[in-house]
């Protein structure tokens, strides 16, 4: 969906009709009397990832031509580095003043004032020489290395051990369902750690099962040593043994430089529906039931993701979530600037309801410009 708008053809539309929050329209008439030469298009992210091409303005698949891509719970992503391989890069361009705090912090009152007329002058005035750099995505784990590893540099030389701490130790969903059509289930977490410098990398994992008869978790057993080093080792789960990247797996190890990557078989590393349960209770080992709201234990599985410099400012990168302690999901007006090989497009999100603010959450509607150098 793609269109030419004027801001006076759009006074009548508040923060309110895009945030679901405040009826207030502090738009000055200057600000009114700004010539919206932008575009707008829509995706639709409700039932998956959406993609869009900001030369065309066209939702599109994956496997097209694309800059910029949002799922819900999940967050935004761009085309290059661990999310694509078309090399595009981003930079935050502009954020709207006072919209958050020292801490970081969303302050309600200058989200409520934000409106789609107030922010188009920050809008306007990025250009291509609003970003020093520019960064392509990341991967952010799930599993993360200092979680379940400790290093004991006494001796000189580091000495690699498993943590003791409770935050060595996660609930994991399976990559696919079983016959019953339900998830399997485990507390997994690193028992031992064997490091002999430019010789071998390897662990051990602690493997309880879910008994889904039983309503427990089985005896903890041992899975077999999983040796990484010579790249990358595959885990399963339901047969608790190695597999191959063909198999259905749930965790994989490699080292990335200095860099003990475990990741799970989903998100942005894999094809599976493997995740890690994001807890209510204290740690893994307070968890009676894995299924996600059983037993309040587990919130949500969530797989590994993209880090991008399209996840900030907001707690969901261009949106955030919770502004005025709703469920309402909020634009911040931040406007990226994005580099594909020699052009450059801008782009801001201005709702998440739909262009008019009445569709379900997950509809966004961009505001976008190619940049000329």
């Amino acid at each position: 969906m793609q269109r030419s708008l004027l801001n006076l053809a759009i006074v009548g539309i508040s923060f309110g009709l895009v945030a679901c929050g405040s009826d207030d329209d502090s738009t000055t008439q200057d600000e009114r009397s700004i010539i919206d030469t932008s575009t707008y298009a829509a995706i639709d992210a409700t039932q998956g990832r959406a993609y869009l091409d900001l030369e065309s303005g066209h939702s599109v698949t994956s496997e097209d031509q694309w800059h910029m891509s949002y799922q819900k719970y999940v967050g935004f992503s761009i085309n290059g580095g661990i999310s694509g391989e078309r090399g595009v890069s981003a930079c935050v361009a502009n954020v709207p003043e006072g919209i958050y705090d020292a801490e970081g912090a969303p302050v309600q009152s200058a989200f409520e004032s934000l409106t789609r007329e107030n922010t188009l002058a920050g809008f306007n005035s990025v250009t291509i020489e609003s970003c020093d750099e520019f960064e392509e995505d990341s991967l952010k784990l799930q599993i993360q290395m200092e979680d379940w590893l400790e290093a004991d540099y006494s001796q000189g030389a580091p000495v690699y051990s498993a943590s003791e701490a409770d935050s060595n130790g996660w609930i994991i969903q399976s990559a696919s369902k079983n016959e019953a059509d339900a998830y399997e289930y485990g507390r997994v977490h690193v028992n031992n750690v064997v490091y002999i410098s430019g010789e071998k990398r390897a662990i051990t994992l602690s493997v309880e099962a879910w008994d889904s008869n039983a309503e427990a978790f089985s005896g903890s057993v041992n899975s077999p040593e999983l040796n990484f080093t010579d790249g990358r080792v595959y885990w399963g789960l339901e047969t608790n043994s190695v597999v191959t990247s063909e198999d259905n797996w749930e965790l994989s190890i490699v080292s990335n430089g200095y860099s003990w990557d475990i990741q799970v078989n989903g998100g942005a590393s894999g094809n599976g529906a493997a995740a890690v349960g994001t807890l209510l209770v204290d740690s893994a080992y307070d968890v009676t039931s894995p299924a996600p709201g059983s037993s309040g234990d587990v919130y949500k599985y969530y797989a590994d993701s993209a880090s991008s410099i399209l996840s900030g400012p907001g707690n969901y990168g261009a949106l955030h979530y919770g502004v005025d302690d709703s469920h309402n999901m909020w634009p911040n007006f931040t406007t990226y600037l994005f580099k594909d090989g020699d052009r450059y497009y801008k782009a801001q999100v201005v709702s998440n309801y739909g262009e008019d603010g009445t569709l379900s959450s997950g509809n966004l509607y961009i505001r976008y410009a190619e940049v000329l150098q």
